[in-house]
């Protein structure tokens, strides 16, 4: 069976919720990163798999938290990198652009929400 948040204390909330914290933050820091490759070295397909999954990683990860705010702001940019795996051979400068600013943003974020518990 599996636990639901209601079935957790409030320190191993606690707990898991700077464990998903820290776990985007680490995240987000890498997909700067390949972003920002990317952005210069579009013909990298596995690059872009990868920028897709780190993004439906946040996605699913904040979402078992209760952080729905950086879960719709993953779910709209893992859609668009899809969108850019689809176009594979033509890259769209202002939606590698776009991904960039978005996963500034879920940092900002999460920074913000990391001074809740810690």
């Amino acid at each position: 069976m599996t636990a639901s948040l209601f079935d957790y204390t409030e320190e191993e909330f606690e707990e898991l919720f700077n464990d998903v914290v820290d776990e985007i933050i680490k995240i987000s820091s890498e997909l700067k990163y390949k972003l920002l490759l990317f952005k210069h070295k579009p013909e990298v397909n596995e690059l872009l798999s990868e920028i897709v999954r780190n993004f439906h990683t946040i996605k699913g990860t904040s979402s078992i938290v209760g952080l729905m705010d950086i879960a719709k702001i993953s779910a709209k940019l893992e859609l668009q990198a899809k969108g850019l795996l689809k176009d594979t051979g033509k890259i769209n400068e202002d939606i590698v652009s776009e991904l960039i600013e978005g996963n500034d943003e879920i940092t900002a974020n999460i920074c913000k929400k990391q001074c809740v518990y810690k």
